[in-house]
């Protein structure tokens, strides 16, 4: 696994490398977060990162902002370092971004406590990260379509088939709301919003889609209320006849 260790200061850098030297972590250091950010968005970012607050040209907690703010397939754990010792300023790291905060100067052994803890949550997020994938991978090759709708419509998943339905790709597809723009006929946007409100099941109910290239399509729905998943959740499964 790779860290990255930002530090202005060269001594408090050379300490943290010289701790992490021996715990089988790939170790590279820079010097202002200008570097540190241009490492992050090279081939094979680092998933450790060990910031000080007061880097030049972007700080710990501008990067931790940015990292959140960008969408990315791995998790990046950062630890923010600081001479700060208030409260709130340990609450403004978190709230930043930071997953942990260590106090400067860097004590060895709470380093290495934190790395620790760093490397145990990825190697977890890794394991998730696999069976959601292979969640993906054993619903794009359904023979139907699936989508999960929040409350209001909107797609919160949805595999292949769904989207090739309607015509559309399926990063297209999240965070909008499609109903009232693919259910053209009055009875089937009534039928699916009042089963959606109500959290009640159907069953093999015909419905005319509109995809979006314009061309109606007649499909079989069926429809089932997620509680698993959360409030308001919505599953529904289209078929071609």
């Amino acid at each position: 696994m790779k860290v990255l260790v930002g530090d202005r200061d060269s001594l408090s850098r050379h300490i943290i490398v010289q701790t992490l030297a021996n715990t089988s972590l790939e170790i590279c250091s820079v010097t202002d977060g200008a570097e540190a950010w241009e490492r992050l968005n090279g081939d094979q970012p680092p998933r450790l990162l060990i910031l000080d607050w007061m880097m030049p040209k972007l700080s710990g907690p501008e990067i931790c902002k940015a990292i959140r703010e960008r969408a990315a397939e791995d998790y990046t754990y950062i630890i923010l370092l600081s001479e700060r010792i208030k409260q709130s300023d340990k609450l403004a790291a978190l709230d930043a971004g930071a997953d942990d905060y260590i106090t400067k100067p860097v004590h060895q052994y709470e380093l290495l406590a934190k790395v620790q803890i760093a490397r145990r949550f990825l190697g977890k997020e890794d394991k998730l990260s696999a069976m959601v994938q292979q969640w993906r991978t054993m619903l794009d090759n359904l023979p139907f379509g699936v989508a999960c709708l929040s409350r209001n419509g909107n797609v919160l998943r949805a595999n292949k088939v769904f989207a090739q339905l309607l015509g559309q790709e399926v990063k297209m597809l999240i965070g909008k709301s499609i109903i009232p723009s693919t259910l053209r006929r009055a009875g089937d946007l009534t039928k699916l919003r009042e089963n959606m409100r109500q959290s009640k099941p159907f069953n093999t109910a015909e419905m005319e889609i509109i995809r979006q290239d314009g061309v109606a399509r007649i499909v079989t729905v069926w429809g089932r209320p997620l509680s698993n998943m959360g409030q308001g959740t919505y599953q529904i499964i289209v078929a071609e006849p």
